[in-house]
């Protein structure tokens, strides 16, 4: 997972490999510009009624956009291979 010191780097990455500014990303996905910076740089968290929509258009997994919503869905995958390894 690439986000660390809660700035979404995931999102800034996905940017910048496809040679978008700010600007663009923003107006593709239907948020301001200001948004972005404040994603990226870690100042704001996405929305969770964004985290979908941002997905979707991006292909980036909402867990990598989110991961403090998704705890305990990726717990609990851990904890299934766990145990079909143990079993």
């Amino acid at each position: 997972m690439t986000i660390g010191n809660n700035k979404l780097l995931v999102l800034s990455e996905y940017r910048k490999n496809r040679n978008l500014t700010q600007l663009e990303l923003a107006e593709i996905l239907g948020i301001d510009q200001s948004m972005i910076s404040f994603l990226e740089n870690g100042r704001r968290r996405l929305d969770p009624t964004k985290v979908k929509q941002v997905s979707l258009l991006t292909g980036i997994p909402k867990y990598e956009l989110r991961p403090d919503l998704f705890e305990n869905d990726i717990n609990i995958g851990k904890k299934n291979e766990n145990h079909t390894k143990n079993s």
